[in-house]
């Protein structure tokens, strides 16, 4: 019988796209043999195994910093919001002892939810086995946990341990101190292959923290967010909110293989069809906003100069097709007016939502110093045909 892995990764703050990505997974049939994190994802992931998803949104939709930090320590969380990201990781290692020996950021609150919202009987009784990573302090060596390695009365140290941030205050298992497990792999995907999964699906969330590479790529689905899912350490009701629709969608987009890369399609439409109606004016527009030279055919400008340059500025890959780069510009011009995103579309119905909210644009006139490609489309956008629907 395949055996399925899910592999949360650390990122604090951002943890709350990994709730929204699990209930995805259940929507499409995915059931777990074992669930393993790091850090906040340590968190998500005993609350997940122990089958209370529901009582991980709600921590994610209620609560802020201020329910989880002192004030003096949320001053202290602002800076790491600053200055964390993988560039600095090496420079908060040496100075983990440091930040120790002056007493680290206090997480008794954080304890106090764990045992307020854990059971260990029942996790440690769930058919769903948890793991965890945490680095035993000061030697920096790692502790990959399951449950067989717990006991009721350490459940919750283990699940803290596997979240004690650098310059958080460390925390006990027995006689040793623990720290954050991304200080030695902030997304346990290998070793769940190495625990004896047959797949693994790993939910990322560009945090905080070493990432090791796949061991065996073939076997491990990884899920990445679509957008920025902000700071590390600002724990925020209403962006917890938009995380957990972005997990929800971006997975379902993962998942299902759908179109699109911003907003999410149900299906794609034909681009070089919508294209090859363009009017010529519109065209001839868009070549002044390029600063094409004049003496151009309308097609011949559209197909081989001003689609290629826009397919640049929206940062497709060079095997982009047509249908894409439809997609895209499509996109681009929702986010521009500011349409909401966390619903399925078509092409045709997101197209008619920017008819509606667009302002027609004047003409450019020649000469223009500058190349206006951002202004080429959306003249274009807005010239498309009306598309079909399915």
């Amino acid at each position: 019988m395949t055996m399925l892995g899910l592999a949360l990764e650390g990122g604090g703050a951002k943890g709350a796209f990994e709730i929204g990505a699990y209930r995805a997974l259940t929507e499409l049939g995915y059931r777990f043999d074992v669930v393993a994190g790091v850090s906040i994802g340590a968190i998500n992931a005993a609350l997940i195994a122990q089958g209370d998803c529901d009582r991980a949104a709600e921590f994610w939709e209620t609560m802020s910093n201020d329910d989880l930090f002192s004030e003096e320590d949320r001053g202290f969380l602002e800076i790491i919001n600053r200055q964390v990201n993988l560039n600095t990781l090496s420079a908060l290692k040496e100075n983990i002892k440091t930040a120790l020996e002056s007493g680290g950021i206090d997480t008794s609150r954080i304890r106090a939810f764990l045992e307020e919202n854990i059971d260990p009987e029942r996790l440690l009784q769930s058919p769903v086995d948890y793991g965890m990573i945490a680095v035993a302090f000061p030697e920096l060596q790692p502790l990959i946990a399951y449950k067989k390695d717990m006991t009721p009365e350490n459940v919750v140290d283990h699940v803290l341990a596997s979240a004690t941030f650098p310059g958080f205050h460390h925390t006990a298992i027995g006689s040793k101190r623990y720290l954050d497990g991304g200080l030695y792999d902030a997304c346990p995907y290998n070793e769940l292959l190495d625990y004896g999964c047959d797949r693994v699906i790993a939910i990322r969330l560009n945090g905080f923290g070493i990432i090791h590479p796949p061991k065996d790529k073939a076997r491990i689905t990884q899920i990445f967010p679509s957008e920025s899912l902000g700071p590390v350490m600002r724990f925020d009701p209403a962006t917890s909110r938009r995380n957990i629709q972005m997990g929800y969608y971006d997975t379902m987009r993962a998942m299902q293989k759908l179109p699109g890369r911003l907003y999410y399609f149900t299906e794609s439409a034909d681009g070089f069809a919508a294209f090859s109606a363009l009017p010529e004016e519109a065209i001839r527009a868009a070549a002044v906003l390029l600063r094409l030279p004049e003496e151009l055919s309308p097609r011949r400008a559209l197909f081989e100069h001003i689609l290629p340059n826009l397919a640049g500025e929206l940062k497709l890959p060079r095997e982009a097709d047509y249908d894409e780069l439809l997609l895209a510009l499509l996109e681009h011009r929702a986010e521009q007016l500011q349409v909401g995103r966390f619903r399925y579309y078509t092409p045709a119905e997101l197209q008619a939502v920017l008819k509606e909210s667009a302002v027609p644009a004047e003409p450019p006139r020649r000469p223009l110093l500058l190349s206006r490609p951002e202004d080429a489309m959306e003249l274009l956008t807005d010239a498309l045909p009306p598309l079909a629907n399915g």
